[in-house]
């Protein structure tokens, strides 16, 4: 499965950025790579033409652009915020998606599932949440397909799995917070049940 989905990584970079990877590097490390090619070059919007126009729309006779990468969010329901749950390996993201792979792999007994996760990240240190990158854009109907098996690390009916559409993620810089008496900084708990008091 590792060596399979490094190709597939390294292949699909050079198939949209024509930028060539090694595949000896490591799956974090191409993931990285593919992920700093976004940020760099931008997410590829549509094929190239031979007669680009500004503001040009695809027709009936062109191609539609495809999305090269999909995220999903793995959330906790509504009803189960009163259920303590503990991030698995200590929060580290690498480790739950191996997790979720190998979920997919025993629910289907394949070693190559149909859906490959690029790289998955918390929401925050403080949030239960989790989204998932995708290659390509599998759809709503093969992903829930699946739903059981990606859910499965996370426990059973806790959390639920709705694609990323149209999501910002927004982050504060140098907000000033208080300090006790002595000094010290608050604990994440308080920063937690301030954030959640004051909108």
């Amino acid at each position: 499965m590792k060596s399979t989905t490094k190709a597939t990584i390294v292949q699909h970079t050079h198939d949209t950025f024509n930028a060539h990877l090694s595949i000896t590097k490591t799956k974090a490390e191409l993931i990285q790579l593919y992920l700093n090619l976004i940020a760099n070059c931008g997410m590829p919007t549509a094929p190239a033409t031979t007669t680009p126009t500004s503001n040009q729309l695809p027709t009936a006779s062109q191609p539609r652009p495809h999305k090269i990468t999909s995220n999903w969010n793995i959330r906790r329901l509504p009803n189960t915020k009163t259920i303590k749950f503990i991030k698995l390996f200590g929060g580290n993201a690498y480790s739950m998606v191996k997790a979720i792979e190998s979920s997919l792999q025993q629910a289907l007994g394949e070693a190559i599932p149909p859906i490959t996760i690029l790289a998955g990240r918390w929401w925050s240190p403080l949030s239960s949440n989790f989204t998932l990158t995708l290659a390509g854009n599998p759809g709503v109907t093969l992903v829930q397909k699946y739903q059981k098996a990606i859910l499965r690390p996370f426990g059973e009916n806790i959390f639920t799995l709705v694609p990323n559409e149209e999501q910002t993620r927004i982050a504060f810089q140098n907000v000033p917070i208080y300090r006790h008496a002595n000094g010290e900084l608050p604990s994440p708990t308080e920063l937690k049940t301030e954030l959640s008091k004051n909108l």
